[in-house]
């Protein structure tokens, strides 16, 4: 990744966590910050960052991963 990359992708993530620290739940704030959960979980993967709780049950498309 490269340094601008970089810079977007943990801009994003800053304001993705900025909206979770004020209570709101995960799809409210992904739509807050005009992310989808799938980008925001490549932006978390690109960094090696672990994801937030809401985050971690949802695979790489986005959606619930299925509970076994």
């Amino acid at each position: 990744m490269d340094r601008m990359n970089v810079e977007t992708a943990q801009r994003n993530i800053d304001e993705f966590e900025f909206m979770l620290s004020f209570g709101m739940g995960v799809e409210r704030a992904c739509i807050r910050v005009n992310r989808a959960p799938r980008s925001i979980l490549r932006y978390y993967a690109a960094l090696k960052l672990p994801a937030p709780g809401g985050l971690a049950g949802l695979d790489r498309s986005g959606t619930r991963k299925a509970s076994s």
